[in-house]
C-alpha cells in the first residue's frame, strides 16, 4: 500500500479531508501541505496504515463485545462535525 501512495500523499490525504471532514474549504491548504509533507517522510505512511489496520481489529473486537452486556457503566459522547478556526 505504501508504494501505491508514494509521491501521491497529498492526493491520498485530500480524499479523506474532502470526504470525511466537516469542510472542503481551501482555507486549510497550508495545513494540508504541512501534513502531506510529514506523511511523505520515510515510514510515515506505514505508520498511518498500521493505525487503520489496528482500528479494523478494534472494530472486530467491538463486534464480539456487542454480543454480550458490559459489566461496567459506560459514558459516550458523539458529534456531527468539528470546524476549526485555525
Amino acid at each position: 500500500m505504501e508504494r501505491l501512495v508514494a509521491g501521491r500523499e497529498r492526493i491520498y490525504l485530500d480524499r479523506f479531508w474532502n470526504e470525511l471532514s466537516g469542510t472542503r474549504s481551501g482555507s486549510m491548504n497550508r495545513q494540508r501541505e504541512h501534513y502531506a509533507a510529514l506523511y511523505a517522510q520515510p515510514g510515515a505512511m506505514r505508520a498511518g496504515f498500521a493505525s487503520s489496520w489496528r482500528s479494523a481489529r478494534i472494530a472486530a473486537t467491538q463486534d464480539v463485545l456487542a454480543q454480550g452486556k458490559l459489566q461496567m457503566p459506560v459514558l459516550a459522547f458523539g458529534g456531527e462535525s468539528y470546524h476549526s478556526a485555525l
